[in-house]
């Protein structure tokens, strides 16, 4: 009986051990997979602190939270903001609240709606508070630039937009700046730790990928940065009434990137009850 035991145990480690099956994968927000989206806004010479801007533009877009058909993709959004809002440091979720609502939303930040306030002293926003905070949440920075990685897993695979806020500091611990992409994937696995985000200071479409460090720390030409936080936003038209809520239409996916060469786990488990299964019967003759 032991004998028999012992044989089930190796034959299942060795099932769960072989190559292609994996406990954890990247996750992806519905429809990006793979670098098949996009919204990728990109400054232009001058728009040096409008990161935030471009980032919730492209969420914005992505969502559905757009501003009738003359602003619906991200160029057109991020276009519109920047034209209310000045160059200076900014919070996407800021930006984000007062495209619903009209303000600021209480954020303290040095950018303000001045210029806003000056062409449009009746604006309102497009939306509601309801709507905004319904659809809307924070993740907050978890103290460990890990930690915040898998803060933006849990976003998308909640079906949540990410933007996502970056720093470097100087040797003193001290930040020296702080820039923010938005985020479509990311796989917060220990060993396979990756992001895959679009940037607005890159002058590049599309998905780009960068691992991160048991540290936190990006690679490439963001080594010294590491993550902080993130912001996310669901889609327009779903239900807005938990916390967080969570979006069926944009629910991170894991897609597989060779599903002919890789087998899935319960092919695996099959395999390994018939491999059992044979083993059983030579016992018996």
């Amino acid at each position: 009986m032991r004998k028999r035991v012992g044989m089930v145990c190796c034959v299942l480690g060795l099932v769960l051990c072989m190559p292609g099956v994996s406990i954890g994968a990247p996750i992806y927000l519905t429809g990006t997979a793979n670098g098949t989206i996009v919204n990728d806004v990109n400054k232009i010479a001058g728009d040096t602190n409008y990161c935030w801007a471009a980032s919730a533009s492209n969420i914005l877009a992505f969502t559905g939270w757009d501003g009738g058909p003359t602003l619906s993709t991200g160029q057109q959004i991020y276009d519109d903001i920047k034209s209310h809002w000045s160059n200076l440091y900014g919070i996407t979720g800021q930006a984000a609240d007062w495209w619903f609502t009209g303000d600021d939303g209480g954020y303290s930040s040095p950018s303000a709606s001045v210029t806003d306030t000056m062409q449009n002293p009746g604006w309102t926003g497009f939306y509601t508070q309801a709507e905004y905070n319904g659809h809307s949440y924070s993740y907050q920075a978890t103290g460990t630039a890990v930690g915040n990685l898998a803060n933006i897993a849990t976003s998308l695979t909640n079906g949540f937009a990410t933007t996502v806020r970056i720093r470097t500091d100087n040797a003193a611990g001290q930040q020296v700046a702080a820039h923010y992409v938005t985020a479509w994937g990311a796989d917060s696995d220990a060993g396979n730790r990756t992001l895959w985000i679009t940037d607005s200071d890159d002058n590049l479409n599309g998905l780009q990928q960068y691992t991160v460090s048991s540290t936190g720390f990006l690679s490439g030409i963001y080594s010294n940065w590491y993550l902080t936080g993130n912001w996310g936003l669901s889609g327009n038209g779903t239900l807005g009434n938990t916390s967080p809520n969570v979006d069926p239409t944009l629910r991170g996916t894991t897609p597989d990137p060779d599903p002919a060469a890789v087998p899935e786990p319960s092919t695996m488990l099959l395999f390994g009850s018939g491999l059992l299964a044979v083993i059983s019967r030579r016992r018996k003759k």
